[in-house]
């Protein structure tokens, strides 16, 4: 028996089981005495003992036979994705055709669906694969419950009843939440700890916050210059989940993960966080950390830390104002709470608002929103609102309400909205704090949560809102030739350096509704604008 047959380029136009030549799917392999078969993904295999009848023998196996139904029976699908290739002629030894575009047998056959090095036509197990893997991405792209992919199976095989793929598809909520952890998950946190490498610096953004279950979650980000998209990215990078969150947990949990994906923590330039004491401490610990590594990199050069900018300026933005606020007596967030409190759960009381809007001619456009204490600054939508509703507000809570319900006399939140829907000076306080709000901080916050870098500009920034403060209550000439750091020397809070209360900034509509105010009550709203200004100011 020969033991070293070698491969025959003749065998490739020989015809296979189904009558077709063989070099739809055959190749030669990588020594003189093999073949590869392209259908079935196979490596080398021996033809030397027995030359053109191994060949037959793998061609007649059932495994062969079913690769060859899956490829040519859904001959457009492939892994290939190189629409250069499509209608070529198979001139190159390491590409090979593995379909046809003719349906006339007799007729020239073009090939017109490529496998190239490391790519392969799929088998019906990978086209089951693939279209679980596309609809895991989708549903975490979209965001869509696991839960709704439970019966997905059975309703794909009744769309799809003459479809093989639908038939075998059987991906569940809880498979589902397998795959995009432990597969795409997997692959695409691979790829961007990959790109994160090639990066020549990165900044590492943090927030850590409780979550359901009474967790505490600390989420990970890489902002950085991306090689692969050629532009600057924002990646979230992973979640850990923490049951203390001690400064140390968490510079060490953050060092940790780096070192484990292989990540150089002396490219870090610089921290991304939130403003409370703990994560100052973490970006202290972890400016150590990066200092002892570049030493041990670069002993002889001097080794520096973190570029340090400060906490995210949207916090210090949302906390001077609402200082500010506080500062006064006006309690602004308790009238708003109430309000919104009074119709968040009773579709009668909405109805019945409607009622009233439609008996007095006016408008109605949407309730009041309401107002989160962590973000101060998102008062003016709130107030806007309120503002434009004020004479439907009035005349259902100090109207409508009391003749048809008795028992208001003792409801303790109904007495509080009242108090303030009959203070003048209650629409005068909404109209001061919306005109900051739309004059002074509406821009700035839109600008800095952009998604492009912004570090270039942000000092620009910060001293225009510094500016544009103190311009609203100090006189002119005390700010004159004032640039930059220069603002932090002027005595603001001196009574010789303020404006007078006609110039003082309120806005127009303020100043027209203070008209209804007594003598008493305009010296004080001036004195509380003047301490919510200086408040600001000290704060920021």
């Amino acid at each position: 028996m020969p033991t070293n047959t070698t491969f025959c380029s003749k065998w490739l136009q020989k015809p296979d089981n189904t009558g077709r030549v063989c070099s739809r799917w055959l190749k030669q392999g990588k020594t003189a005495s093999s073949f590869q078969c392209i259908v079935c993904n196979s490596g080398d295999l021996s033809c030397a003992n027995g030359g053109w009848a191994d060949l037959k023998k793998h061609f007649n196996r059932p495994k062969h036979i079913q690769c060859m139904k899956d490829v040519f029976g859904s001959i457009s699908l492939t892994a290939s994705n190189n629409q250069s290739l499509l209608l070529s002629n198979n001139k190159d030894d390491n590409s090979t055709c593995v379909a046809t575009g003719s349906i006339d047998g007799s007729a020239t056959r073009k090939p017109f669906v490529i496998v190239e090095k490391e790519q392969r036509a799929l088998t019906h197990d990978d086209k089951i694969t693939r279209a679980e893997c596309l609809w895991s991405m989708a549903t975490a792209q979209l965001a869509i419950s696991f839960n709704a992919s439970q019966f997905l199976p059975e309703i794909f095989r009744s769309m799809f009843p003459d479809s093989q793929v639908a038939t075998d598809y059987s991906l569940r909520s809880r498979k589902i939440s397998y795959v995009i952890s432990h597969g795409t998950g997997y692959y695409f946190t691979n790829e961007l700890i990959k790109d994160v490498r090639k990066a020549y610096g990165f900044t590492l953004l943090f927030d850590e916050t409780t979550i359901a279950g009474v967790r505490k979650q600390l989420d990970i980000f890489f902002r950085y210059w991306s090689e692969t998209k050629n532009c600057i990215c924002v990646r979230f990078y992973k979640s850990i989940i923490l049951g203390h969150a001690t400064a140390d947990i968490v510079s060490r949990s953050i060092i940790d993960s780096l070192k484990a994906d292989g990540i150089d923590i002396t490219k870090i330039l610089m921290l991304g966080r939130d403003n409370p004491n703990v994560n100052k401490a973490i970006e202290e610990i972890l400016n150590k950390e990066v200092i002892a590594e570049r030493k041990k990199k670069c002993s002889s050069a001097p080794a520096f830390g973190l570029v340090s900018i400060g906490s995210c300026p949207l916090h210090i933005i949302h906390g001077s104002f609402r200082k500010g606020i506080k500062s006064t007596s006006w309690s602004i967030d308790e009238a708003l709470n109430d309000i919104w409190f009074w119709f968040s759960r009773s579709a009668a009381r909405r109805q019945d608002f409607k009622l009233v809007a439609a008996s007095i001619n006016e408008i109605y456009s949407r309730f009041v929103n309401r107002f989160v204490d962590t973000r101060w600054v998102e008062i003016g939508p709130v107030i806007a609102r309120v503002v434009d509703q004020w004479d439907i507000i009035r005349e259902y809570f100090l109207v409508y309400l009391p003749t048809t319900d008795k028992k208001l006399e003792s409801n303790t939140k109904y007495q509080s909205i009242k108090t303030v829907l009959n203070d003048n000076f209650t629409l005068v306080k909404f109209n001061f704090i919306l005109f900051l709000y739309r004059t002074l901080f509406k821009k700035v916050l839109t600008w800095l949560q952009q998604e492009q870098p912004l570090i270039h500009l942000l000092y620009d920034e910060c001293y225009t809102l510094l500016h544009n403060v103190l311009l609203s209550f100090v006189k002119e000439e005390v700010l004159k030739d004032k640039n930059g750091i220069q603002l932090l020397s002027i005595s603001f809070d001196l009574q010789n350096n303020q404006k007078k209360n006609l110039n003082i900034d309120i806005g127009e509509t303020t100043r027209l509704h203070i008209s209804s105010l007594t003598v008493n009550e305009k010296t004080v709203f001036f004195q509380d604008v003047r301490q919510i200004y200086c408040t600001i100011t000290v704060s920021y």
